[in-house]
């Protein structure tokens, strides 16, 4: 089962729990940061929480064609979805009617899947093999043609992938978002990055965005 929790912010208890689907996987923001989407992997649907309504935090589900493992947010309205086993399709749903607007081209193996912050392209990071690659797929009405691919591959990387322009960060990588050529690693997966592009958190260190002659600079550990 999923449940929302209301927790107050100064005493970190909890306030109300409500039922809102079932088996979650994935939670992205919406453009005005007062909607999350919650992938409900346990059934064919998204949920569409409310963060401003403090008496009932889910607002509607969007039915899905399968289950959704792994979800993205465009601020051109529209949420992308990966499903879970093995090689699968990338589905693209518009937001306002819940109809489909495109599917991939071919099926991707486990992806994670991140817009960039136009909503044109959405990168697709392969995961959980000895051979993934990220793709950049550009959001048509007819699908979502392949437009690159990492001409290197990764060996089981996490199932992460994160967009700050002009960066992507996948596989402990750093990779221009443009040509996906990467342009230094940090040897560990980067689970986040600053608004402003300068720092990039592992789950373990604190380092510089910025390559230098030595890599990316540690700042610190946690």
């Amino acid at each position: 089962l999923m449940v929302a929790l209301r927790i107050n912010w100064p005493s970190f208890l909890p306030i109300r729990a409500e039922f809102i689907g079932s088996a979650p996987t994935d939670l992205v923001l919406g453009i005005t940061d007062d909607e999350i989407y919650a992938a409900t992997f346990g059934a064919s649907e998204v949920a569409v929480l409310d963060l401003t309504n403090s008496t009932k935090a889910l607002k509607y589900t969007l039915l899905t064609p399968s289950n959704p493992y792994r979800i993205a947010y465009s601020v051109t309205g529209y949420l992308a979805y990966a499903e879970q086993d093995g090689y699968g399709t990338v589905y693209v749903l518009d937001l306002a009617t819940g109809a489909i607007r495109s599917v991939s081209s071919e099926p991707l193996f486990q992806p994670a899947l991140v817009f960039d912050s136009t909503g044109q392209y959405l990168y697709a990071g392969e995961s959980q093999g000895p051979a993934a690659r990220l793709y950049r797929m550009s959001l048509t009405d007819h699908g979502l043609p392949e437009i690159v691919s990492t001409a290197v591959t990764f060996s089981y990387p996490a199932r992460s992938v994160l967009f700050s322009a002009p960066y992507v960060y996948f596989a402990g990588s750093q990779i221009d978002a443009q040509t996906l050529v990467p342009t230094g690693t940090f040897g560990e997966e980067i689970v986040a990055v600053t608004s402003d592009g300068v720092l990039a958190l592992s789950s373990r260190r604190l380092y510089h965005t910025e390559l230098g002659a030595n890599g990316f600079s540690e700042i610190g550990q946690l």
